[in-house]
């Protein structure tokens, strides 16, 4: 989970990603001494770093009025990774609030260089969640056109879910979006169900194009007391 603000079409990351002039000169200077070659100067004498645009994603926190008392303070749970071996391993496991995926690896320093760079949130487990896994219940559906690796993903969200994050209950949703309200009973999924999926080809839920039907599927994610949701394709 991330926060930013969706009402910004771009908006600058916090200042502890910004290289002060010094640290870039001093950078510049050491490579060259190293390389013992002159460097293409990025940035001229005096001028500053451009901001950081970072395209934005809804945070949960955007939708929680604050005049709500439900919502006044959101309380948020320790990750259950957290301890794992996999954490212990590896101290950068969980994703940081300013961290970002750059767009454009390779630009030219030339005439890109006044240009902000665009950046995508990096995607990954929090150390702090929102949500008490213990009453997590998920679905999953697939919608539009299949394509190789469905079943894969499917596999592997329930296997984190249930596995790793020690989730209530996971189902899967029947045929696509129209599967959400349709009288067709969503799948209780439990990893010895899934385990060996990754083998066959298409989906194993079914998929559909179409049926978009948000108010009935909100109302039918409520009645069942779906609290995640997983959408794999569709528009």
């Amino acid at each position: 989970l991330v926060l930013l603000h969706a009402g910004h079409a771009l908006r600058p990351l916090s200042a502890s990603l910004h290289r002060p002039r010094s640290a870039v000169a001093a950078t510049r200077r050491a490579n060259s001494a190293r390389a013992g070659m002159a460097t293409m100067a990025i940035l001229e004498a005096g001028e500053s770093i451009s901001p950081w645009q970072v395209v934005p994603v809804d945070h949960i926190t955007d939708w929680c009025e604050d005049e709500d008392e439900i919502f006044a303070e959101l309380p948020t749970y320790m990750n259950p990774l957290a301890g794992t071996v996999m954490t212990e391993i590896n101290d950068k496991y969980f994703v940081e609030k300013d961290e970002v995926v750059i767009k454009s690896v390779v630009v030219n320093a030339d005439r890109d260089k006044a240009a902000p760079p665009t950046c995508y949130m990096h995607a990954g487990p929090r150390k702090q969640i929102y949500y008490r896994p213990s009453e997590v219940k998920a679905a999953i559906v697939t919608c539009g056109g299949i394509c190789p690796g469905i079943n894969t993903v499917v596999r592997e969200l329930v296997f984190c879910l249930k596995e790793q994050y020690n989730a209530a209950e996971v189902y899967g949703v029947p045929g696509g979006y129209r599967g959400f309200a349709e009288a067709e009973e969503y799948r209780l999924l439990n990893p010895s169900d899934v385990d060996q999926i990754h083998r066959l080809g298409g989906t194993i839920l079914g998929t559909s194009r179409g049926g978009h039907d948000t108010d009935a599927i909100v109302d039918k994610l409520e009645a069942k007391g779906i609290n995640q949701v997983y959408i794999i394709g569709g528009d």
